[in-house]
């Protein structure tokens, strides 16, 4: 049996193990190595910049999903920031990313984690710490390097050759069992010497970039341990005070709107509704809110996320170096040199220019940096007359193709907690109404009010709670308002209003026509009833509204108004006084038109339109006589074909006998017979043509007194 002995670092003493397999000592240990070796902490590298908070200003959330962020603050010299983000949320921070500085402000560099797998991570460095490696694992990586080592009290340094194993017999194993013992070889001044790993105190490092790389890898192990979150770090190298801002936009919760809608005890003209509106808003950020400026936006912009976070890398084709084939030889063509072209002396005025430099940033600063300035002063100039009863001033942003934007000032919330604001809060003219549609309910209809929003600001959706006398009365939802629109919002059950409706009846066919131009038109009609039986059981009037449901190739016929017309319903306003029934029937039309043309039709087709109802006596008539005579054209027509049909056979037939004929010797009474023969088929084929003759010419009588019937037919 053969195994293996490896050396423990621990406060850099050595710990002996008896046996223990190769590979196991963690990576963890490393920690310890490093402790040990003298400058690996940055000796000689530049002095670290301070790091200072920017703390958040202001903070816009969109229904779209997403929220821009905006850090401020003033900074002295030269300074690092650091931003916290989740993983998730690095795609969006590079593609986003905004930095406003001073002109004189040198460029920022910002710094984040590699998206790069760690095992990839660990092998750029020049010493890899991938795989967890162990110290004879590390040493051999060091190969040629020089190290300086602490072996039985005393300082060796020397450059590593290699590593070896060696069997070690163990103490009191009669069996000559032994273990692997691991031994460095190190080249020295005094020569080559062997050391075993497990005697060792210390191993140093002596070159410098190895101790920089190997402080760097132990980093990156660092950082890989939180995979949530990654720290992007921004650098600002000038110097004096000065205000800098950091903007970007990542996904976030989305603000949800939610309403308060208190009715008043009586209504009448000019009652209105108080109207609250709660903005439910979470701060899932790892930054706290103080004092910040919160814009809620009803606009839903384009936003997306692109992979900008993860390395890319492009397929390479692979080249084979110059001299490593053998040369083919080739046949070249001789070739002519071209004719001489005259120098453009204009060559020089088109060279290439020199781009020009970008526009100084103060101009930037003035027209984007001092953007939310420009906003708060708008909002406090057009800040509502109401916006004294809210617990937050609270503004109106109108964007044009953006949606609203309804600002905050002064929103505090800390991490990982949400609020409730109020965003909105005013009378709104409402007047009572019960609303029935049979898909609600069959036989009753609903409490609601129908509103008008006057406030100038679009609503966006979301539930409402609904209050009266202080009682809480039902819940409703109200989908997007814009300003001037009207809505209805229903809460409950009107128990005190009854509604019966009769099963939907389709009258049979009506049928009416004319004749125009020799054209018969045709205009069918289906008709559907509805019936409606309300009854007002209630002591107070009642103002309902019946959704009817619309169907696109119906024509509403009663009743002639409606009050209003959605895409799918009829709205008919029906009034109730205190006990009064009232019955409301919906009569619904089906049109449809087609035109036959009365010249060339079938006479039984033509007759069959004689025969609908709903034709006058007159109309049915003129049809009939119609055809009548088209019966006769048909009729004539028939005994032509006929004709035609007795010709061609007569033609065959003589065809036949003039070859019979031919092949027959004349004088024979079979000759004599064949002549018989032809000489009855002649004058019969005579008299047929004469009476196809005959029929043609009737035909076209015929045809004329239809012709000119149909053209003086006007009913």
């Amino acid at each position: 049996m053969t195994t293996r002995i490896m050396p423990r670092l621990t406060m850099g003493k050595i710990v002996r193990l008896s046996a223990e397999k190769v590979g196991l000592a963690p990576v963890g240990l490393l920690f310890g190595l490093v402790l040990l070796m003298p400058g690996l902490t940055g000796a000689g590298s530049e002095k670290p910049l301070p790091t200072v908070q920017l703390p958040v200003i202001s903070v816009s959330l969109f229904t779209g999903g997403v929220g821009y962020f905006r850090h401020a603050g003033d900074i002295e010299g030269g300074v690092q920031v650091s931003l916290p983000f989740k993983t998730d949320e690095i795609n969006d921070v590079l593609k986003s990313l905004v930095i406003d500085a001073p002109p004189a402000e040198p460029a920022a560099s910002v710094v984040f984690p590699s998206q790069q797998p760690l095992e990839r991570l660990l092998k750029n460095f020049l010493v890899d710490l991938s795989g967890h490696p162990t110290l004879a694992d590390l040493l051999t990586q060091l190969r040629g390097s020089q190290v300086r080592v602490v072996y039985q009290g005393k300082e060796v340094e020397g450059r590593v050759l290699g590593l070896e194993q060696r069997p070690l017999p163990i103490i009191g194993d009669h069996n000559g069992s032994s273990i692997q013992d691991w031994f460095v070889n190190l080249a020295s001044h005094d020569g080559l010497r062997a050391m075993p790993l497990r005697e060792l105190d210390e191993v140093r490092l002596a070159k410098g970039d190895i101790q920089g790389d190997l402080i760097k890898a132990l980093e990156t192990l660092e950082q890989a341990g939180d995979h949530e979150r990654k720290n992007l770090q921004l650098t600002f190298k000038g110097s004096g005070t000065r205000r800098v801002t950091v903007g970007y936009v990542v996904e976030s919760s989305v603000w949800k709107p939610g309403y308060r809608l208190v009715l008043p005890s009586a209504s009448g003209a000019g009652t209105q509704a108080a109207l609250q509106g709660w903005a439910i808003v979470e701060n899932q950020t790892d930054n706290d809110w103080n004092g910040v400026r919160l814009a809620l936006v009803s606009g839903r912009p384009i936003s997306f996320v692109q992979e900008l976070y993860s390395p890319r890398y492009v397929s390479r084709p692979r080249v084979t170096p110059k001299g490593t084939e053998g040369v083919v030889p080739t046949r070249h063509e001789i070739g002519m040199a071209p004719v001489a072209k005259k120098k453009d002396l204009g060559a020089s005025a088109n060279a290439p220019r020199a781009l020009a430099a970008p526009a100084p940033a103060a101009a930037r600063e003035a027209s984007h940096g001092s953007s939310e300035e420009a906003v708060v002063a708008d909002d406090k100039a057009s800040t509502d007359a109401n916006s004294s009863l809210l617990p937050f001033p609270v503004s109106l942003e109108h964007q044009e193709s953006r949606g609203i934007r309804f600002v905050v000032e002064g929103v505090t919330l800390p991490r990982r907690r949400g609020a409730m604001i109020t965003f909105f809060n005013r009378g709104l003219p409402m007047e009572r109404i019960s609303l029935f549609n049979i898909k609600n309910h069959v036989s009753h209809p609903l409490l609601g009010v129908r509103m008008e929003n006057d406030s100038g600001q679009q609503l966006p959706d979301g539930p409402v709670t609904v209050f009266e006398d202080s009682r809480y009365s039902g819940d409703a939802l109200l989908d997007d308002l814009a300003p001037g629109q009207k809505t209805l919002l229903t809460y409950a059950i009107d128990q005190d209003v009854q509604v019966l409706v009769t099963p939907k009846l389709v009258s049979g066919r009506q049928t009416t026509g004319k004749v125009s131009k020799g054209v018969l038109h045709l205009t069918r009609r289906n008709q559907s009833h509805h019936d409606y039986m309300i009854k007002n059981y209630s002591q107070e009037k009642r103002n309902l509204l019946v959704e009817h449901p619309r169907t696109p190739t119906w024509t509403l016929v009663q009743p002639e108004t409606v009050l209003e017309t959605t895409g799918k319903w009829y709205r008919l306003a029906v009034e109730l006084a205190p006990g009064e029934q009232k019955q409301v029937q919906v009569i619904e039309e089906l049109v449809r038109e087609q035109q036959v043309k009365l010249s060339g039709g079938l006479s039984s087709v033509v007759f069959s339109y004689a025969s609908e109802e709903g034709f006058s006596p007159n109309l049915q008539q003129s049809l009939a006589r119609v055809s009548l005579l088209q019966g006769r054209v048909e009729e004539i027509d028939r005994k032509i074909n006929e004709l035609n049909r007795d010709i061609r056979t007569d033609n065959e037939e003589q065809a036949r006998v003039r070859a019979n004929l031919s092949s027959i010797p004349s004088g024979t009474a079979f000759h004599n017979r064949m002549m018989a023969k032809l000489d009855t088929l002649e004058s019969t084929m005579e008299n047929k043509m004469l009476e196809l003759k005959l029929l043609r010419v009737d035909r076209e009588i015929a045809r004329k007194h239809l012709a000119t019937y149909i053209a003086a037919l006007e009913i």
